[in-house]
């Protein structure tokens, strides 16, 4: 009821203030800002602030909500395990055959082409090394496209835990605390990139070179094919590692059928895994990462914080 809907809204805004504010959520509104000027990729998935505030007086828009997003059309549903089928579908039937159909898909603006960097720096109030985030507008996720899989490729060998940058910032020399890649793709392009922290503030111009050096490398020398070789069979055998369990079964295949709405996809999606090149790397590089689609926000601390 409306007096409930009140309650819960308001434990939902509780949530959102409890991580709202740490340098990564402030860095990550700066960094939706910056990229996105019409898709709905400019917020998060809980939404803008303002929203949030509202949503107790939303009761009515919540109803009209559940009634368009929650019928069958839109309903994925994974069973794993050694179950036994007649019975899961007797269930299925007995809890979801009077579900009604009518879903509407929303209607996702498309973003405009990004022409030129776009840099930004934010001062964060409260204590933090500087946060540095260099990112690129993507491909959208495909099973057969080798240029969004040699894309995910990229960024592993460029920045992942075994790339020469990882070894070279993070082990030796311990200029950063950490160099996370991010370059796992979504139904519509998105932002592939990487975020480090900073240990010497005095370091993040020297970092920030770093990174496009790494990029530049890819984009102009062929990754050497030992090393993609074993990227992908790392890629091919963690995700069959994480199959140990019926709920590892169900979350790994949940992607592939939201993206596809079949398992075949994942067979498909690793036959182009598979086949991706040195070349298709390369191709990717200067396709995505290029200054043009750059996004690049730092974040550091602001003056007079102790």
């Amino acid at each position: 009821d409306q007096t409930g809907f009140r309650t819960e809204a308001g434990a939902v805004l509780g949530e959102y203030q409890n991580n709202a504010y740490s340098s990564f959520a402030t860095l990550d509104r700066k960094i939706r800002e910056v990229a996105w000027t019409r898709h709905t990729y400019r917020h998060s998935t809980i939404g803008f602030e303002a929203d949030v505030r509202a949503m107790p007086e939303g009761y009515a828009y919540s109803l009209e909500f559940y009634r368009r997003f929650y019928r069958p059309e839109n309903v994925v549903l994974v069973i794993a395990g050694d179950f036994d089928w007649d019975e899961a579908e007797r269930l299925v039937r007995a809890h979801y055959a009077d579900w009604a159909p009518g879903y509407r898909a929303p209607d996702v603006p498309a973003e405009p082409e990004q022409t030129a960097p776009r840099i930004a720096e934010v001062s964060y109030d409260g204590r933090t090394l500087p946060i540095l985030s260099v990112n690129w507008k993507g491909p959208a996720w495909s099973a057969t496209d080798r240029q969004a899989v040699a894309t995910e490729l990229l960024g592993e060998v460029a920045f992942g835990s075994n790339s020469d940058l990882y070894r070279r910032l993070v082990l030796e020399e311990r200029k950063v605390q950490f160099l996370q890649a991010g370059f796992g793709l979504s139904r519509d392009p998105d932002l592939v990139g990487v975020t480090t922290m900073v240990t010497d503030p005095s370091d993040v111009d020297a970092v920030r070179e770093e990174i496009l050096r790494t990029v530049e490398r890819f984009r102009t020398e062929p990754v050497d094919a030992a090393v993609l070789d074993r990227t992908k069979r790392n890629a091919r055998y963690g995700f069959l590692m994480g199959l140990e369990t019926a709920q590892n079964v169900a979350f790994s295949l949940i992607p592939f059928i939201i993206n596809t709405g079949e398992l075949e996809s994942v067979e498909a999606y690793y036959r182009t895994l598979d086949s991706v090149t040195p070349g298709d790397i390369m191709e990717a590089a200067n396709r995505f990462l290029v200054p043009e689609r750059l996004v690049q926000v730092t974040l550091t601390q602001a003056e007079g914080v102790s």
